[in-house]
């Protein structure tokens, strides 16, 4: 009598870890983020290992909620280390879920590919190129200035 006939495995065998109890995930679903920022951090995350180019607006109507909660949960998931910002929102920004494998791969891509066609030279030009935001720069936008929690005076 013959065997029984085996199945032909094609691929890799998947990893059955539901994806919201993935490290990076978890990080910010248990770390002290509010509803908000957790909402903003999975839509993100739905590009990764791209980057997410929604303006707020467009953030805005997806969640129904106002500019200034997305512009907050964007600086505390920021300022949390579990989103990396470049560009400006409207003008080439790029929301990036930098915990996500494959998310730091893509950016030494993306530097290479503009060091071969000559737009940039080193690491430090790249983040000039790609306006990698800094802590200073929410200083700029009128938000609180990060060491010392002041208010900057707005220019009229």
């Amino acid at each position: 009598m013959a065997g029984k006939k085996q199945a032909n495995k094609t691929g890799q065998e998947k990893d059955r870890t539901p994806y919201w109890k993935q490290p990076w995930v978890e990080c910010v679903m248990s770390g002290g983020y509010s509803q908000g920022d957790k909402l903003l951090f999975m839509r993100v995350l739905s590009f990764a290992p791209g980057y997410c180019s929604m303006t707020n607006e467009t953030i805005m109507d997806e969640l129904g909620c106002s500019r200034n909660t997305i512009s907050d949960s964007i600086t505390r998931l920021y300022k949390g280390g579990d989103l990396m910002v470049t560009g400006w929102n409207g003008h080439g920004r790029r929301l990036w879920a930098i915990k996500v494998p494959g998310v730091r791969e893509n950016l030494q891509e993306w530097q290479k590919s503009l060091t071969k066609s000559g737009k940039v030279t080193d690491t430090a030009s790249f983040l000039r190129k790609i306006r990698y935001r800094q802590m200073i720069t929410t200083q700029k936008l009128g938000r609180n200035h990060p060491e010392t929690g002041e208010v900057p005076p707005r220019n009229r």
